[in-house]
């Protein structure tokens, strides 16, 4: 697992001049007390374009396992930690570079795809058109 290091402002482990940067603009992400989309928002804002935020699962440990996220280049990096509020468990908080083609793909996967050439016809056509006719009454 490679993990932010908020002190010496480097990545414990393998990592690229272009991770350390995104990282670095990034910053540390360990808050307590604040919802862990807004931090997400906030910091996603500082990152250079390619690069993204998330969150794992809520977990009690410091050492969680890195998520699975199709559309990343390379193993997420650790960038700290957000608590929602006293007692609960904590989100880590991750950086990944993500593929555009890849995470293009995804989508096209969850959202389906045209799947005869008479309805992708009709598509291109009312594209043309500027869009699905509009119903009339």
């Amino acid at each position: 697992m490679r993990k932010f290091d908020r002190f010496t402002e480097t990545i414990i482990g393998d990592h690229t001049s272009e991770e350390l940067e995104a990282a670095i603009a990034c910053g540390s992400t360990s808050f307590y007390l604040e919802g862990v989309f807004d931090v997400i928002d906030r910091r996603q804002a500082c990152l250079p374009p390619g690069w993204a935020l998330s969150h794992g699962y809520q977990t009690g440990e410091y050492n969680p396992q890195p998520p699975d996220i199709p559309a990343a280049i390379n193993e997420p990096i650790l960038m700290g930690f957000v608590r929602v509020h006293h007692g609960a468990p904590h989100w880590p908080i991750w950086l990944w570079k993500y593929d555009l083609a890849a995470a293009e793909a995804a989508a096209a996967r969850v959202l389906g795809s045209i799947k005869t050439e008479r309805k992708s016809a009709a598509a291109r056509e009312n594209g043309r058109k500027g869009g699905r006719p509009k119903k009339t009454k």
